[in-house]
């Protein structure tokens, strides 16, 4: 399986895997954030959105967004 990364004005794949959103279940999308692409910052930022409700990561690494959007919490209720 393949995220989908989206920014200045190219498409291209990772094998990095998303779970899918956690509030509906659609698919979503990493997308380049284009207000931190210019050459003064030492790495892209990137956000993830949900393809059906719209919810999305803050902006960051690569592999911070991907580590927060799979974040899934067992039962941590005690009820």
């Amino acid at each position: 399986m393949s995220v989908m990364i989206k920014g200045m004005n190219r498409t291209t794949t990772t094998m990095n895997i998303l779970k899918p959103c956690p509030f509906c279940g659609c698919a979503a999308h990493v997308y380049e954030d284009e207000r931190f692409s210019k050459k003064s910052y030492n790495f892209p930022k990137w956000y993830i959105t949900c393809l059906g409700c719209g919810v999305r990561t803050p902006t960051a690494k690569m592999e911070q967004i991907v580590k927060t959007w799979n974040r899934r919490t067992e039962n941590e209720c005690n009820s």
